[in-house]
């Protein structure tokens, strides 16, 4: 009988701990010296929410000085306060100075401007930067081995006006240190009531035939920037007995592009070689016996920039007038004088024939100019003296 109570009481026991809650496991304390206990994996980090995004800065007023240019009003209001602006240009000497009026007179900024082809334009700045001297502002000439040195030296800064960046890439600096104010076509010119029919030359080798003895005229190398490009292009062309036959044709020799045109019109030399094609076709049509040929075989073209100076004097006022000379309304007075302009907005008179007209291209890049415009200026002083 005991038995069988005993074993009764076991029966509840077993049952009475099955029915009852289970109790959690106390975790076990790590052995002294063992490693601390893995962490447990890391909860998903929820996504942040999104940073409310900042409200878009207004964009800077502008104000309307003309129809074809529109400007920074806090870039005018700088540049006024400064009051001036120096600007050398190479254009010719009328259209310089109509250039700066038409600016003083938008914007009441007094502009100081001098006429300076390129040669002499660096050779200034080159002295000044010597003599820590800065007067200029905005400088604007061809000669693109000229440019590559400014921006080499850091004569000039880099900056980008409005205008400019709808201009194809091959008429700009990379990296915006200087900009094609114009292009131009390196072509022949002549007096078009001495030079008539058979005598029009066809091509620049046409020049060295004796039968244009005494006749011809064009720019030295070492003070016409596109003239130096031209030497360069047309002595890797024909060679340099090209430029030997002219000497005993008695090429006449002139420091600027645009003395060649008085000389043309005059007669004094009334073929011309390498001329500013616009200026010829300008003169023209203001009645002027003169007229141009585009080369049979080839025509040097080339283009003519502007920058603004490192250390310019008046530094708002510089970059609000290299604003302007890239403005439609500014490239619209270049075409006006018959200028090849790269604005694409520009307009242009009729009988300017445009850049696709002309054949046979030839262009240099600023690498090209910088290696090879002192030796093919230093053979041209050698034949021809000057410099």
């Amino acid at each position: 009988m005991k038995v069988v109570v005993v074993h009764a009481l076991v029966v509840l026991g077993l049952l009475a701990a099955a029915c009852a809650p289970a109790q959690p496991a106390q975790e076990a304390k790590p052995a002294a010296g063992a490693a601390p206990p893995a962490a447990a994996p890391a909860v998903p980090a929820q996504p942040a929410k999104p940073a409310a995004e900042k409200p878009a800065q207004p964009a800077a007023k502008k104000v309307q000085l003309t129809s074809g240019w529109e400007v920074d009003e806090a870039l005018l209001q700088a540049a006024k306060r400064e009051g001036k602006v120096a600007y050398w240009g190479s254009l010719r000497e009328p259209e310089v100075k109509e250039i700066a009026k038409a600016f003083q007179d938008l914007t009441g900024i007094t502009v100081e401007s001098t006429r300076l082809s390129a040669g002499p334009q660096f050779t200034r700045i080159s002295k000044e930067r010597e003599a820590k001297l800065y007067t200029v502002d905005v400088v604007q000439h061809g000669g693109l081995g000229f440019w590559k040195l400014h921006k080499e030296r850091k004569y000039v800064i880099p900056y980008m006006p409005e205008g400019a960046k709808k201009y194809d890439a091959r008429y700009r600096d990379k990296d915006g240190y200087f900009l094609a104010f114009y292009i131009q076509a390196n072509s022949l010119g002549y007096n078009s009531k001495l030079i008539t029919g058979a005598d029009v030359p066809k091509s620049y080798k046409d020049l060295a035939d004796p039968n244009y003895k005494d006749k011809v005229a064009t720019s030295h190398p070492k003070h016409s920037g596109t003239g130096g490009g031209l030497v360069i292009q047309l002595s890797e062309l024909y060679g340099w007995s090209y430029y030997e036959k002219l000497k005993q044709n008695n090429l006449f020799i002139v420091r600027s592009q645009f003395e060649l045109n008085p000389m043309a019109t005059s007669g004094e030399r009334p073929i011309s070689l390498g001329v500013v094609d616009s200026s010829f076709l300008d003169d023209k049509a203001a009645g002027k016996p003169v007229d141009i040929v585009y080369a049979e075989d080839a025509n040097s073209i080339s283009w003519v920039a502007s920058g603004v100076a490192a250390d310019a004097p008046h530094p708002n006022a510089a970059k609000l007038f290299q604003e302007w000379l890239h403005s439609v309304a500014a490239q619209n007075k270049l075409t006006a004088w018959r200028y090849l302009v790269p604005h694409p907005d520009a307009t242009y008179p009729a009988g300017r024939p445009p850049l696709s007209a002309i054949k046979n291209p030839m262009t240099l890049t600023a690498d090209e100019v910088e290696k090879k415009l002192e030796p093919a200026q230093e053979r041209f002083t050698d034949l021809f003296g000057g410099g």
